[in-house]
């Protein structure tokens, strides 16, 4: 009889799989880690879509959502490039023991560039008030807290994850989410306005966080803090001005269609797009925030030591784990969806089968862009992440103009799924063509 272990074979999948295992430990913990924070965020964000659905008008949550929509821009403009940037960096200092110095200068630049957005909110929102649209200054103060404390946020859970610190993560990512919850039944509850209470819950969630988790960066003696022009210089010189341009279009492909909504229709079909587009959204931006968790850090320690090699088998683990599980999800939802849209939607934010498909494809096919996005970080080759998302927004807003006017919110869901099938189309060429060149310069090509 012959022995199993003779018959095994040494390249199968099996063996690679247990063989990656053992000398990676850490990794299926942290995934697991990952994993349950992602679904108690997205839980919580289906609990808050109910309550908001019961209780808050499709014109009020229209209002909340585009004053959420500029202050996510402006998140997306000053702070998203700056923390994306220094996370790469981060592990520059970490390997000369310059970790939590950097992080505690890291947190103060965002305090500042916080202070810029809350100063260029302002002035926006006068001005279209000073046009006819009241709605961005009457909602000035939770737009601008919570500015601040989603840029604090993004830091802390930015230095958590460099430092793999995937328990806390867990807590403090499911805290800024599940704490929402009885915030918003209490801002409604004691009357505040719809609008405002879905603005200030979700600042006031992520002020907690901060607060618990953030200290442990302040805490550093400030001698010897780096100096903030200094971290904001070598960040410039890394990347330039192509991370600030990528989230900028980013902005526009994710986004802009319910401006174009309410520009041709009402509030109200603003806010049951908004709501269908976050509820069938959720669980593939949990999925992808779940994978780019667990193994960002890991891609760019082995950038960092030019692992090549390191480099093309967790890109290829993520891509397989990206088609399988966003696969999953979209059978899931054609079973279920309806499902759990009138349970959550109730019939007067449901708009059918055809809405809720388009916008889970479309997200599937950015959850397959996204898994070669921090490959062009790890490169410091942003410059295609800008092309990338420009051709994106570029069809997204060229298909929404021409048939919301006609179509409504469905055409914007047609939009958004050629917009994010281009996106991915495009994001495989370019990462084609990087690792060709990698691998026929020797490594040579990984920064500018």
């Amino acid at each position: 009889m012959s022995n199993p272990s003779q018959n095994e074979n040494p390249n199968g999948i099996a063996r690679r799989v247990r063989d990656r295992l053992a000398s990676s430990p850490r990794m299926v913990p942290d995934l697991f880690w990952t994993l349950t924070a992602n679904l108690i965020s997205a839980g919580s964000g289906i609990v808050v879509f109910k309550i908001i659905s019961r209780w808050v008008p499709a014109n009020e949550y229209g209002k909340a959502s585009l004053v959420l929509g500029i202050a996510g821009l402006l998140n997306q403009l000053l702070i998203g490039p700056v923390v994306m940037a220094h996370l790469r960096l981060y592990f520059e200092h970490a390997a000369e023991n310059r970790g939590r110095q950097y992080g505690r200068a890291f947190l103060r630049l965002l305090l500042r560039n916080a202070a810029i957005l809350s100063l260029i909110y302002l002035a926006a929102s006068a001005v279209y008030h000073r046009l006819g649209n009241p709605v961005y200054l009457s909602l000035a103060v939770p737009a601008v807290f919570l500015i601040f404390s989603q840029a604090e946020l993004s830091g802390t859970l930015a230095l958590l994850e460099a430092e793999k610190k995937y328990r806390l993560i867990t807590i403090a990512q499911s805290l800024s989410k599940a704490l929402q919850i009885p915030f918003l039944v209490l801002m409604i509850w004691v009357s505040i306005s719809g609008p405002s209470a879905v603005i200030s819950s979700q600042m006031a969630a992520g002020l907690f966080v901060v607060l618990m988790w953030g200290w442990r960066y302040v805490k550093v003696s400030s001698s010897e803090s780096l100096k903030l022009r200094d971290i904001a210089a070598s960040a410039t010189r890394a990347f330039g001005w192509t991370l600030y341009a990528f989230n900028l279009l980013g902005w526009i492909l994710a986004t802009s269609d319910r401006y174009i909504i309410e520009h041709f229709w009402t509030a109200r079909e603003v806010g049951i797009y908004a709501l269908n587009y976050g509820l069938w959204s959720v669980p593939f931006l949990s999925l992808n925030a779940w994978q780019e968790g667990a193994a960002r850090a890991r891609l760019f320690e082995r950038f960092e030591t030019k692992d090549w090699v390191g480099v093309r088998r967790l890109l290829r683990y993520r891509i397989s784990l990206a088609f399988v599980s966003g696969l999953a999800l979209i059978a899931m939802l054609y079973c279920f969806g309806e499902w759990v849209a009138r349970l959550v939607l109730g019939d007067k934010y449901w708009q059918g089968r055809e809405l809720m498909m388009l916008i889970a494809v479309a997200h599937f096919f950015y959850v397959m862009a996204s898994t070669l996005h921090s490959m062009f970080h790890g490169f410091k080759r942003t410059q295609y992440l800008v092309t990338i998302s420009g051709v994106a927004a570029a069809v997204n807003l060229i298909l929404n103009f021409i048939f919301i006017p006609r179509m409504g919110i469905s055409a914007a869901a047609w939009s958004t799924l050629a917009a994010y099938v281009a996106m991915f189309a495009i994001t495989f060429l370019f990462g084609w063509m990087v690792f060709s060149r990698l691998t026929a310069n020797g490594g040579a090509d990984e920064v500018r």
